[in-house]
Parts: C-alpha cells; structure tokens; sequence
C-alpha cells in the first residue's frame, strides 16, 4: 500500500493578530515610551493608546509608530481600569498584550508561537523590576489574553489600581499558562525614592479601590502589603521605635490575613503570608515555623518553597497548613487522574 503524503499546513497556519494597549499621560513618559514602543513593533498587528494626558512630544512618538490614540481620562480621576478598559474597547486584534509606557518587552518574536488557536485564556510573563538600590522577584501577571474568551465572556480590568484583566471580578482570566520565553523589563522602581512617591499616589487609589470593590480578593492582599511599607516607613524615621501607629498597621494586616487569607493563603500569582508574618514578627507574637509542602506523581506535581514564617498562634498555623497541604494534593484525589 502506498504511503499517504503527511499535512503540515495546520503548523503553516497564520498566527493570530494582536493588539498592544498602553495608557499613556503624565511627566516624563517620553524618556521610555520610544523603549516600550520599539519592543512590541515586531510582534503587534496594531498598538492602542488611552491618551491620559500626553504632551505633544509623547504623541509625536506615538505617531512615529503608527499607534492609534484614542481619548481616555487620568487614572487619578477615574482609576487606572477605566483608561485600560477603553483601549481595550477600541482594540480589534484577537489577543491583547497590555503593558506601560516604562517597560520593555523581552524577545518579542517569541511571542508568536503563542498566538494561536488553543484552549487558553492567556499567559502569563514574568515582569522584572529593575532597581539600583534592592532586588526584587519577578510578578508573573497575565500579560496577553483573549480578547474575546473562547466561553464567550467579556474580559476587562478590574481595581482603581493594580487593575488586572479578568472574566468577573475575583474569577481571575480563566485557563493561563506562564511562559517562559517572553518577559518584561521594568524601570518604574528604580531608587526608593522613586517607590515611595508611587506608594503615596498608591494609598488613596487603594481606599478608592475598597469602596468600589469591598470583597476584591487581590486588594485584600495589597492592603496588607500597603499596611506593611507604611509601618516600615513609620520604623525608619523614628528609629526603629513599635509605636501605636505601627502597631496598629501589624494588628491590622494580621486582621485583614485572618479574614480573608487564613486556610486559604494562596492567591493568583500572589501569597499574602509574607506580610502577616512580618507583623506578627515586629509584633513579638508567636513562633517561627519553617515548612515544605510537597506533592508528585509520576514525576508530575507542584511544590510551595520552604520559607521560615511566623504563625501567631497555633490555630493559624493549623489552618493554614492544612489548606496548603489540601491545595498541593487535590489534583491526585480527582478522578481522572
């Protein structure tokens, strides 16, 4: 019998369009914006600027790339979702990669093998945040996703500030796969400084952001990462002394963690333990545990880093042990495993 030529054509098939949407205002956007812009050039099929205020220098840039200005408000005024939600509006390509006018995206052409039909929602990239003076983690946030989810739900950002894209509000963007071949470079931290006049324009958005969205699970988390910087900057300029305002900054965060995080610590990208154990720690309350959770089969599985944490009491660690320790192995008790 003869043998029947092989098709590849669903490997030839184009790839899938995107669209890049920036919000752009404020001083000094011009020193990085031709930086942002030069990097997506390769990969995006159209590049959309909500317009928050740019000055004629940042549009000539703009122009110069052949993006699309449409007008937006300042995100001081209405939040930082509403300018990301109206050019996400005026965006047609199938997925959308959203980043800043002081970021930089890392081996672009990657992205391209990405752009496809499949059953995911979004990916996630690793975000580095370059500073001269500390190191940080990366974030890995989602980054591109759908424009039009594949179950027919609207996507769109949520939070006055530190928005993300999500299906409904606490439901996260659906199925995302972190990648790990296409980053983003952030120079918006550089010096403490530089971090400190963002935490001060931060802190009002974040109450905003608690009225509009009380039950906002992301939120609670950063309200106890706020709480913890401001009674750091609290320690340093009075020497270091647990005065009534910081301790009311720890009591607080361990309250927030207790009714919202507590046996269920692990967020979406984010692990808000950190910050109630540096305030049971400067708070002098109860002990320090160090602990490893670990789950695998057939050399499949996922592990939670060992890292020492402070618990303030034995009911708290209790519970939230068991929580992680039902997280890491759900997936053997299903059964399709």
């Amino acid at each position: 019998h003869p043998i029947e030529p092989v098709s590849y054509t669903h490997l030839q098939r184009p790839k899938q369009s995107l669209s890049v949407n920036l919000m752009c205002g404020g001083p000094a956007v011009e020193d990085t914006l031709h930086w942002c812009l030069r990097s997506v050039q390769p990969v995006a099929d159209e590049v959309v600027i909500a317009d928050c205020g740019m000055s004629p220098e940042a549009r000539r840039i703009a122009d110069q790339y052949g993006a699309r200005i449409i007008p937006s408000s300042s995100p001081l005024d209405t939040g930082f979702e509403a300018p990301r939600n109206d050019a996400l509006a005026a965006s047609v390509g199938d997925w959308i990669l959203w980043i800043d006018a002081d970021e930089k995206l890392l081996h672009p052409l990657a992205l391209n093998k990405y752009l496809r039909h499949n059953p995911l929602n979004g990916y996630g990239l690793r975000q580095h945040h370059f500073a001269a003076d500390t190191q940080w983690r990366p974030d890995v946030p989602c980054r591109v996703f759908r424009r039009k989810p594949l179950d027919g739900r609207a996507m769109q950002f949520f939070g006055a500030v530190h928005e993300h894209p999500e299906l409904g509000l606490n439901e996260g963007p659906g199925p995302v796969l972190i990648v790990s071949d296409v980053e983003i470079a952030h120079v918006g931290y550089l010096n403490e400084e530089i971090r400190r006049k963002r935490f001060e324009r931060n802190l009002p958005m974040l109450k905003r952001d608690m009225e509009k969205y009380p039950t906002r699970r992301l939120q609670k988390h950063l309200i106890c990462r706020e709480y913890m910087l401001l009674a750091k900057f609290h320690l340093e300029q009075n020497g270091g002394q647990l005065t009534p305002i910081v301790r009311q900054l720890c009591e607080d965060t361990i309250r927030t963690y207790r009714e919202h995080f507590i046996g269920n610590s692990i967020g979406p990208g984010f692990d808000t333990l950190q910050y109630y154990s540096a305030a049971c720690k400067l708070l002098g309350l109860g002990f320090d545990v160090e602990f490893d959770v670990k789950a695998a089969r057939d050399g499949i599985g996922d592990k939670v880093n060992g890292a020492a944490v402070r618990y303030a009491t034995q009911e708290d660690f209790l519970k939230d042990i068991a929580a992680r320790a039902k997280v890491a192995t759900d997936r053997y008790e299903n059964k399709w495993w």
